[in-house]
């Protein structure tokens, strides 16, 4: 009987498993892309804080405008992703199984420092 044992890094595995997910969902995490630094929640207003080609970024919007948004919390698993198919990037709440158009938010430039 012969035993073979495969040493994969973990950085390699974290990688071919991140690939996996994404082929099942058609869409790209954009993490290093959008680097998602605050997320804010009023009564009105829904806001992610974002640093995108070196510039600080405020996306908003009414709270209203999904039912959803009254009840998330800063908290949640929020990412950023394109989908596959309408190259969109989208704000995406895996857990919750909700996404929106990053379009859709009005966007704002944030002073240097804030977040």
């Amino acid at each position: 009987m012969v035993f073979c044992f495969w040493m994969v890094d973990e950085e390699q595995g974290s990688a071919v498993f991140r690939q996996a997910k994404e082929q099942q969902a058609e869409q790209t995490e954009l993490q290093e892309e959008y680097q998602l630094t605050d997320v804010q929640i009023s009564r009105t207003r829904f806001a992610l804080c974002v640093e995108h080609q070196g510039k600080a970024l405020r996306y908003e919007l009414p709270i209203d405008a999904y039912d959803f948004l009254s009840e998330i919390n800063p908290s949640q698993c929020i990412l950023l992703t394109r989908n596959w198919k309408d190259n969109q990037v989208y704000v995406m709440w895996p857990d919750l199984g909700y996404m929106i158009r990053l379009e859709e938010f009005s966007v704002t430039d944030q002073p240097t420092g804030h977040g």
